[in-house]
This record gives C-alpha cells, structure tokens and sequence, in this order.
C-alpha cells in the first residue's frame, strides 16, 4: 500500500491538472484532494465544509470552510493545519484572501492555501503581524515548486512550523479520551439519573453549601457522609458527570476517574494501576506513565464510593495511597463517599455531611419527576419518611403510580422489588427473592467474590439464570469481582424479611446480637417489617436498649398510626399500655440511668423505682396514669381508678393526634422528651464544681432579688449556714413557674463545702463601670469573656458526664469541644436599665 501511495504521489506531479477544471467544485475534486494527497496528508485528517462559528455572529448563509487538514483525527483547533479556500477558475485569488484568512485565524490553522485551479498562494499567519505570502506560482508550474511546496505543506513540515505555537498540540490521539468520557459520563448519567442539588454541612465551620459548588470550593476535594440510603452514590454519580462535562467544554482538564473501593480491594492491584485499569477498559494502550502525566500536569478527580464495604484494614491501606496521590500530585483532588461511622478522618479533606431533604428541595424533586404537587398537601409524615432520598424517589414512584402515599415502610420496598422483578414469571420471581435475600444477608459485613456467590447459589440449588437475571436487571452489583446488592438499603430490607420468617415469635436473645447502626436503615426496617404489634414492641425495645439515636428514628416506622381495626378489647389497651411504660423504662435504664429518679419522679409525679402503666381507652381516648410497678409482676394494667393521691394523668385523643395501636412508644418517648426538658429547665442536672458553683450563686442572687434574703452570694459558706433552718421548703419560680427546692440548695453547697469550696471566685466584670476605651478595662472584658465561655464548655462537660454519660457519642458539640473562639467587641451600649455588651464570635477553623 505505501508504495502505490508514492506512486500516486508521484504520478500526480508528473501530469498536475491544470485547466482542467470548470467550476469551484471541480477545483476541489480535481486539484486540490490530489495535491494535499500527494504532499503526503492522511484522506481521514481532510475535513469539507468546516463550519466557521464567529463569536459576534453573522446573518446569513453559515460560514464554512472548504477544507481543513488536521494532524490527526482529533479535529480541533489544537490540531488544524492548513485552511483551503478554493475559489471558481474565473474569479482572481485576491477576493477569496480576506475570507479565507479570516477562516484561518477562527480555526487557529498556521496556513492558508489559496487557488482557482490556474493559480496557487500559500500564506502563513501570524499572530502579531500580517500574513505572509510565501509562495505564488502557477499551476501549470507547481512541479517545479515542489521542493518548496513540500517544504511548507508535508505533515513533517507544519509539524515543525507549529512546534513553537501554544495553542497547538499535536498528540491528541494518544490524549485523546473521548470514548472513556463518553462511557463514563453515560454510567455516571444513568446513576444520577432525577438527581437534584444537595445540601452539605460542614460542622467543623459551620458552614452548609451546595452540592453544585463542590467541584469548585473544595479545593483538594472532600469526604461526604451520609447514612445508607442518603444519596451517596448519586451525589458521586452527579459529580463525576459534572467533571466529564467540564473537561469535554475545556472549563477543566483534571481527568474523572470513579473508583469503587471494594473493587480496588479485591483486585489486589496498586491504586495507580487500578485507576490506569479503569481508563484502559475504553482507551486500549493508555498507561500508567500517562496517567501520572495526567496527574502531574492536569491532575485526576478521584471519586471514591463504597468506602465503608472495605474492612478496617483496607480502609486504612486506601487512605494511605489517597494520601500519597495528593501529595504527589497537588492538582488532584479526591472526593470520598462513606458512611459517618467509618470516614477517613487522616485525610487533608474537609468533611461534609449530606443532609436530608428540606421542603424546598423536595419540591423540585417532585417538579424534576413531573409530579410538581406531590408534596404540597402531602400528610406530615410523607415529609419525614421523604428525607430520606431513597425513600423519597419510592415515594414519589408510587404517588406518580396510584397518586397516593405510604404509611409504611414495607409497601415502598415490596413495590420496589416487584418493579425490579417485574418481567419474570411467579416461579422465577420467587427465586428471584429469596437468592436476593440469601444475598442480602451474606453480605453484611462487605461484598462476595464470584466463587462465594456461586457457593450460595449452589447451597440453596438456586438457578445459574437466577443470578444472570440480577445482575441483568442492574439489582446486583458486579464490581469487577465484588458482588452485592446495588443498594444497601434494599439489602437491609430483605435481612429483616429474612429474620422475620427465621424468628416470627420475636425472639429477644436473638434480637439482642442484632447491629443496631444509625447510618443504616436496618432498624427502621425492622420494626416496620415486624409481623404484629407485639413484635414491633419488642423490636423496638431491643434497639432502644442498645441505640437511642435509631430507636428514635425506627418511632416513625412503628405503627404508631394504625388503626384499632374494631371495637376497643382490654388486650388491645393492656398492648398499648405495657409499650408505654416498657419504652419509658427501657430507654431510661439503657441511657439515662444516672438521672432516673429525676425522670421517673416528673414523669410519674411521685418518687418511683419502676414505672408502670394502668391505662383505659373509651372509644380512642385513652387515659392513664403511671404507678411504681418496683417487684410488681406485671407493669402494666387496665384498672384505671381516678384517685387523688395521683400526682399526675394523662389522657390523648389518639384519633386527632393520628395515633392507633402502635403509639405506645411515641407516647413513651413523648414523656421522656418532658420530663428532660423540664429537669434542664429547672437545672435540677447533676454536675460537677463549675455546674454547682454557678447554679447555687444563680440560686441565691435569685433568693435575694426575689424573696428578699439577704445573703451574699459569693459566700457559700455562709450560706450554707443560714439555709440550714429551711430544709424541705420550695422556692418558687417568676409567675409561679419552676422553681427549686432549698434541699437541692443545700446539696450543692455541702458538695462544695466538701471540695474545699467556701465561695465563687468573681470571674465576670460590672458592665456599668468598664469602659472599652481603656486598655486596663479591655483586659478587664477580654479575661471575663474568655473565663464565660471556659467555664460554659467546664460546665457542659460536667453535666454530660454525670447525667448523659450514655449519649456522650451523640452529642456533636461535646465531640468538638474544647472550642476555641475569637471574640471581638463591637459596642457597648448602655440603657436605663442594663448595659449591653455586643460581641462577634469568629471560627477559629485550625484549632483542634
């Protein structure tokens, strides 16, 4: 083939075709293809008819180039060559010049080849001057100029014309990622899918922003948290197709690239030859030398999902290579999508939580899907359960489907499957199932390997096609060799199924080895998927015995809402009332027992060991009232007796406020939520020096300012003297609200007394004597404020590791304490009957 290409070559400046042609588009076809051929141009880098796109515009018939000679392929500005221009043999060259050279200069291309087919101009642009007429002949003559010809218009030539040009590039066959992007961004599209902008809370700074801005604000990147069915893996889809877009609209050249840990983990590859294998799949040839070049120059965007399926171990090894990646490579970034519990927290990445969808956000959800009222008169809970992502796209199918909500959990994800099943028939559907469950709960603790899954299959004779229809129907994930379900909430789902059919009677020892996490939705689903009432109550107290935080969030899922389905029996009331107190009394043996006589004695409104419930329903009202049930056989009944020596009843009409048969708990929950509120209220918290000091001098200033003692609230010890006589006496709060005892009074002071405290060091500052104009007074403002907000964190502290010792995990800004803060005073002002301070109070982000 090469040597019939020289012959051409040299046949055509043997006999060159001069005269010959009639009309412009005999000069192209006859002279102009034949003469770029015989300088050695590849046919396939020869584009006709280029569009010429001006930025100002133009009315008319759209500009275009006749031909354009590329380097390669890779047809671009970067790339272009030679702009020809053929004009009709009747018209002279000089009327095609200006137009010509303007195509030129639009398409970035060195050279401008001017002719008619009798005559020839080459010119060559320049950037800072006019263009050069460096060759003018006649056609008739061109084999005499082909030394010169060859010298300006071989590929070998204008690649060595261009080699001092910024603006050209000629290796873009072997940059050249259009099929990876286009693959990528596909999978990346179809994985976003309706996706809209979310909200990320960085708690460190305080700070929420838009999931839109993350390619932008972030400058190494970021690791985003989000428990099981939060968006994650859409949030990494919607990034990753974001990324592609931009580097195809050259508004950034860092190359996307996802990687999906438990993938990486099982190929036992080094992260550098894994992300190379990714970009390989669709660029045969590309190479780890090119990846790093990438990196190096332009950088990569690293989206990291499914952080959490690793174990500990390769959790810790993939940190440890992300952490190289970005030292190595300063223009790479790195995006990690993880459960909460198990982020990497070693990584030089800001951490971001996703949050639940707002009302605004769920309203253009609905408008995204076509449904744009779908939450406007949507019932409160629809709201709640839709803040979950996931929950919210089931939601929104089945609204789209029957135009109505859900109640339950269950429905959504029964609706769910069947659409992921729809296709087979009843036999395959039930194999179908029951394969998904057996692998839902194989992979509990991480993804299988292809001989694992097959193990599975074959152990419960599962059909091969069984598997083939899954991983067809995109609800197993096949990962290079990893195996799971696509989602993990689906998989949370079905293990409850499958321990419901294993423990119908609610076993509790086997509830008890349960893992009760609130990043996943396992116990939500739990209670939801539970075959009975009783069930649901007995689930939900062994989650609530191991795990506030979901026991609170498994409430709204627990048939608080169903109705009696019938007429009121004492079963049905001795049900609601043993759930009652048997959530009250679990949640504060489990996590507030420090406190529980104070909860029980506001609860109850008499001291008590062991709360029980006597209860009465007439029609949906339900009344009852708490007894000391401490050795009692059963802890709750239905001899409801209106009796004086009660402290406290209650009654709900169960009906108004959408309660039924499962509203036990809530209720419970409802009386614990008071009952804390209250005891903060009236500072009745235990704690530890600070707490005490600051609550008595807050209690005695309170005894003089509005019972008119005279007692010097510095002076504990005397305090403490004089007191004594008042034992067992109430103080009565402003309007006759709250309100504590002088017996707890008295608690703290001899607590203090025996620390060795006898008064309360004056740390704070008269306000109506400092003046900010002086700097021995500004010294003065500045220890006061430093002292209030010390002694703030002291005395949270305190509290929490008396009273809440239990919850200390949940609570976010004891975790981020000590906090340090820059205050500056703005003004001081001062009123006829208090001085105002004003102050702002600035993050210090880098203190830890």
């Amino acid at each position: 083939m090469g040597t019939n290409l020289i012959e051409d070559s040299e046949l055509f400046w043997s006999t060159v075709p001069s005269g010959t042609a009639t009309n412009e588009a005999s000069v192209e076809t006859l002279f102009v293809l034949p003469l770029l051929e015989a300088l050695g141009h590849d046919r396939r880098h020869i584009a006709s008819k280029v569009p010429v796109v001006f930025k100002e515009g133009r009315r008319g018939r759209r500009p275009e180039a006749d031909y354009v000679v590329y380097a390669e392929t890779e047809f671009s500005r970067a790339t272009s060559l030679i702009v020809v221009e053929a004009k009709h043999p009747r018209e002279q060259l000089v009327e095609g010049k200006e137009q010509g050279e303007s195509y030129a200069q639009n398409l970035r291309a060195p050279i401008l080849l001017l002719t008619n087919g009798d005559d020839l101009e080459v010119w060559q642009l320049q950037l800072t001057a006019e263009s050069a007429c460096v060759l003018r002949c006649k056609v008739a003559d061109l084999a005499q100029h082909r030394d010169a010809l060859e010298g300006l218009l071989s590929p070998e030539a204008l690649r060595e014309h261009c080699k001092g040009m910024t603006y050209k590039n000629f290796d873009l066959h072997r940059r050249d990622l259009c099929q990876y992007e286009r693959a990528v961004h596909d999978h990346a599209a179809k994985i976003a899918g309706h996706s809209i902008p979310r909200q990320l809370e960085n708690k460190l700074a305080a700070q929420t922003s838009s999931s839109n801005t993350l390619l932008d604000v972030q400058e190494r990147g970021a690791v985003v948290t989000g428990a099981s069915g939060s968006g994650k893996t859409v949030l990494g889809g919607m990034l990753l197709a974001e990324a592609i877009e931009r580097r195809r609209a050259g508004q950034a050249m860092a190359l996307p690239i996802h990687l999906f840990a438990p993938d990486l983990v099982q190929s036992g590859e080094s992260l550098e030859r894994f992300l190379t294998a990714r970009v390989t799949a669709h660029k045969p040839g590309f190479t780890e030398a090119r990846l790093r070049e990438i990196a190096r120059e332009n950088g990569l965007v690293v989206i990291v999902d499914g952080f959490e399926r690793a174990t500990k171990d390769e959790r810790r090894e993939l940190v440890a290579n992300l952490r190289v990646l970005l030292q190595d490579h300063p223009r790479t970034r790195a995006y990690v999508l993880s459960r909460a519990g198990c982020a990497p927290t070693d990584l030089p990445l800001s951490t971001l939580a996703l949050q639940p969808y707002g009302p605004e956000e769920l309203r253009a959800l609905a408008s995204h899907r076509n449904v744009p009222n779908a939450f406007v008169a949507a019932p409160s809970y629809v709201a709640r359960l839709a803040e979950t992502p996931l929950l919210a796209d089931l939601i929104l199918d089945r609204f789209t489907r029957e135009r109505t909500f859900p109640t339950e959990l269950s429905p959504l994800f029964d609706d769910w499957i069947r659409q992921v099943l729809s296709g087979s028939d009843p036999l395959e559907m039930a194999f179908d199932q029951d394969l998904l469950e057996a692998i839902a709960v194989a992979t509990q603790n991480g993804p299988l390997d292809a001989a694992r899954l097959r193990e599975i299959a074959a152990v419960n004779s599962y059909p091969e096609a069984a598997l083939r229809r899954l991983v067809e129907r995109d609800v197993l994930s096949v990962q290079g060799t990893a195996f799971e379900l696509r989602h993990e909430a689906l998989a949370d789902h079905l293990r409850t199924l499958r321990f419901w059919r294993s423990h119908p009677d609610a076993n509790e020892a086997a509830l008890s080895v349960l893992p009760f996490d609130t990043t996943s939705l396992f116990p939500a689903l739990l209670v939801s998927n539970a075959p009975n009432t009783r069930a649901r109550g007995v689930a939900w107290e062994a989650i609530a015995g191991k795990n506030l935080k979901a026991a609170i969030r498994a409430l709204r899922f627990s048939g608080y809402d169903q109705s009696y389905g019938g007429s009121v029996t004492e079963e049905k009331t001795l049900s609601i009332a043993k759930m009652l107190g048997g959530a009250v009394e679990t949640v504060i043996n489990a996590h507030l027992e420090p406190i529980a006589p104070l909860l029980r004695e506001r609860i109850a409104g008499f001291p008590a060991n062991c709360l029980g419930v006597n209860a009465n329903i007439n029609h949906d009202f339900i009344s009852y009232h708490f007894v000391d049930a401490d050795g009692a056989a059963a802890t709750a009944g239905v001899a409801f007796q209106r009796d004086d020596d009660l402290r406290r009843i209650y009654g709900r009409a169960l009906s108004q406020l959408g309660f039924g048969l499962g509203a036990g708990q809530v209720l419970g929950m409802q009386h614990i939520q008071s009952a804390l509120e209250e005891v903060a209220k009236d500072r009745d918290l235990p704690g530890g020096r600070v707490w005490r000091e600051e609550r008595a001098f807050g209690r005695l200033r309170f005894l003089n300012l509005h019972h008119g003692a005279q007692l010097d609230p510095l002076r504990f010890d005397l305090a403490l003297a004089h007191l004594v006589s008042h034992a067992g006496e109430w103080v009565c709060g402003p309007q006759s609200s709250g309100g504590f005892a002088i017996n707890s009074l008295l608690s703290d002071l001899r607590w203090l007394n025996d620390q060795g405290v006898d008064r309360i060091e004056q740390w704070w500052v008269d306000l109506e004597r400092l003046d900010l104009r002086s700097s021995t007074d500004q010294d003065h403002a500045t220890q006061a404020l430093n002292s209030y907000y010390l002694r703030r964190q002291l005395a949270y502290d305190e509290v929490v590791s008396k009273a809440f010792p239990a919850l200390r995990c949940h609570l976010e800004t004891l975790r981020s304490m000590p906090v340090r803060m820059q205050l500056s005073v703005d003004s001081m002002i001062r009123e006829a009957s208090r001085t105002s301070l004003y102050t702002e109070i600035l993050a210090c982000p880098h203190f830890r």
